[in-house]
């Protein structure tokens, strides 16, 4: 398991802890076998100008309707400075997670609290990674 693995900024190892962006980073990569790039440095400065469109630009995301969601997808959050947070979806209502101040949890993506914060979900299109 993911859940309860310790938060921490710019995290990208299991083992010594994840940022937000760092679980979905290696959710990816082990469980779906995806070459996700590694945003730490892009990401982790949180600038105010900061926008999914700038993460996700590129063939690489593939913005898909929230209805049509499916384990692997990747919901992007905002917040005051821009965007701020990301979660994979698990299963049809429930995202993983990790965010500053909590370990590593899973959350109903319907609650009005993530529901109103919700900036798209993108689906990864730029390759598997390589075996060996």
């Amino acid at each position: 398991g993911y859940v309860g693995t310790p938060y921490v900024p710019k995290g990208l190892e299991l083992e010594s802890g994840v940022d937000c962006w760092g679980l979905v980073y290696v959710v990816l990569r082990r469980e779906f076998g995806l070459a996700v790039p590694d945003y730490k440095d892009l990401y982790a400065q949180e600038a105010a100008n900061t926008s999914v469109s700038d993460l996700v630009r590129g063939p690489s995301w593939v913005e898909v309707p929230l209805a049509e969601r499916q384990p692997g997808d990747v919901l992007w959050f905002r917040s005051l400075r821009g965007v701020a947070h990301v979660g994979v979806v698990v299963s049809r209502d429930f995202f993983l997670h990790c965010n500053i101040g909590t370990a590593a949890v899973v959350a109903r993506v319907d609650l009005p609290f993530w529901a109103a914060r919700l900036l798209g979900v993108y689906r990864f299109a730029g390759g598997q990674l390589a075996d060996g």
